[in-house]
């Protein structure tokens, strides 16, 4: 398995424990006969934070990244908190989004912004090797 990968849910994990009484949800998302939205911890308090591990998440390939914002966002606006942080992190460019398009996903964005909420994004680069 890729030392990224390891990294990535290390940070995923460091990150969810240290958010104080935040609530968290972490999804996974890929393209494997449509699209993959999986939603690993919905809304979990971060103090009773399970380490996700490789039963829990693993990279699969395809990447609908304007598909998976639009649904974190859909996720995000039904649970209508006053403080939001929303995370995309990726390994891959947007290469197979059938929902949303890149104008869509912008406006979902823009939305959480006018909200205030913060927006946070990163690539990197994430191999899966079997």
């Amino acid at each position: 398995m890729s030392s990224r990968w390891t990294e990535a849910l290390s940070s995923v994990n460091a990150y969810a424990t240290e958010l104080g009484n935040a609530k968290v949800t972490l999804a996974t998302f890929d393209a494997q006969d449509g699209l993959q939205f999986d939603v690993i911890r919905n809304a979990v308090p971060s103090k009773k934070w399970e380490t996700v591990t490789d039963k829990d998440a693993t990279p699969r390939g395809m990447t609908p990244l304007f598909d998976a914002i639009g649904r974190i966002v859909s996720l995000a606006e039904k649970s209508n908190d006053d403080k939001t942080v929303i995370v995309v992190m990726t390994d891959g460019a947007e290469n197979h989004s059938r929902e949303v398009t890149k104008e869509g996903a912008r406006s979902a964005l823009d939305r959480c912004k006018g909200r205030n909420w913060q927006v946070l994004g990163r690539r990197c680069r994430i191999r899966h090797y079997t």
